[in-house]
């Protein structure tokens, strides 16, 4: 009976001290530990592949898409059917395995593109084939320097005619870069 009594009158401090202790581990720990469990486990929810060392997560992924689904629509590609939506998803997929791949061992070699040469490849004597294919004359097939122009200056007022041409810019700096790896 005296233990039951003794339980009855010291039980209360004995929880309320565990229950405390509890919540000061608990605070502490998610103090410490800055949530990298959750922030781990929802990291983890999102990645959809790692390339090399570096995982990729959803939403850069699909940032990506969706710009190349732009990309395609300003080219009069209104309509994307099913195929070429995945076809559009395995270029990105593979621009990105390729980016993280070779833009390292760009920057190990030293390998760049300057402003001289991307002048040169857009406006000079002899264009870059995307210049070609992009601005050339759909009745003779002959390079319409004058409309390249026109389109260079239109971007400098237009966003959309912006986004295009930097998309094309960078196609053009990548294959440059890549030749010179080559």
């Amino acid at each position: 009976m005296s233990t039951l009594q003794f339980l009855r009158e010291r039980a209360g401090v004995l929880v309320a001290v565990v229950i405390g202790v509890s919540l000061f581990i608990f605070v502490i720990g998610d103090f410490f530990g800055g949530g990298t469990g959750q922030r781990a486990q929802a990291r983890k929810y999102y990645e959809i592949g790692k390339i090399g060392d570096e995982s990729v997560s959803y939403q850069d992924f699909e940032q990506k898409v969706q710009n190349l689904f732009e990309i395609y629509k300003l080219s009069g590609n209104t309509n994307i059917d099913q195929s070429t939506a995945e076809s559009i998803r395995e270029q990105t997929w593979q621009q990105m395995i390729k980016e993280n791949i070779l833009d390292k061992q760009y920057n190990k070699l030293g390998i760049g593109v300057s402003t001289e040469e991307i002048d040169d490849l857009v406006l000079g004597s002899n264009p870059h084939q995307i210049v070609l294919q992009l601005f050339s004359d759909q009745q003779t097939g002959a390079f319409n320097k004058s409309f390249l122009v026109n389109f260079l200056k239109q971007t400098e007022i237009d966003e959309t005619a912006k986004k295009y041409w930097l998309f094309f810019k960078n196609e053009i700096v990548d294959d440059r870069m890549s030749t010179k790896y080559n």
